[in-house]
């Protein structure tokens, strides 16, 4: 009886122990890297209430890359990672991420994390145009990431809880109204001039 005790507090014990999970997470929009959660000093700017400004109708903006920092211990493991993109509260679009480095690993904010199990996933297997079929007006991009483990699915946000930026999509101005405007422009310019030489 004691043998089985002993076994079985072992085994708990065990399990205990096999753990793994998330700790940091990154998202690149043309090439300028925001924080989901950052748990280091260097700080960058953050994805939730990020505003990316305005769009012309027409235009792209792109999700180009991502990173989700992760984390194991004594038998658990990390097998694939993540992100989640929607816009306007759509549904989620998926994107793989691969893996990228074993510890130690730095993230896009220049930490670098120093403990046994971490690891680094990201690289988009595709990157993805946000703004591909919006019309004019205010819209808000949404993101979260997730690990597999052997501990399961681990967050970072959430489908009902993203990080969310805001951007708006403006009108292209009409060809005509260009001309006019430069033509306005040039006017000013030849008024300018002669003004200067008399």
């Amino acid at each position: 009886m004691k043998t089985l005790i002993a076994a079985t507090a072992f085994a708990a014990a065990s399990l205990a122990q096999a753990d793994a999970g998330t700790f940091g997470s990154f998202v690149s929009v043309d090439g300028s890297w925001y924080q989901g959660n950052n748990p280091g000093t260097k700080q960058l700017a953050s994805l939730a209430g990020a505003n990316f400004g305005s769009f012309a109708a027409g235009s792209g903006a792109t999700l180009d890359n991502a990173e989700i920092l992760t984390w194991k211990n004594s038998g658990g493991d990390v097998t694939g990672a993540t992100l989640y993109w929607s816009v306007d509260g759509g549904a989620y679009q998926a994107v793989a991420l691969g893996f990228e480095q074993n510890n130690p690993v730095t993230d896009p904010a220049g930490n670098t994390y120093d403990t046994g199990g971490n690891q680094v996933w990201g690289g988009l297997s595709q990157a993805a145009d946000f703004l591909q079929g919006l019309t004019v007006g205010s819209h808000s991009l949404n993101v979260y990431l997730t690990a597999d483990t052997t501990s399961g699915v681990q967050d970072q946000g959430s489908a009902v809880q993203p990080f969310t930026a805001n951007f708006t999509v403006s009108a292209v101005p009409e060809p005509s109204s260009l001309a006019l405007l430069a033509a306005g422009l040039g006017g000013v310019g030849l008024v300018v001039r002669r003004r200067r030489v008399h």
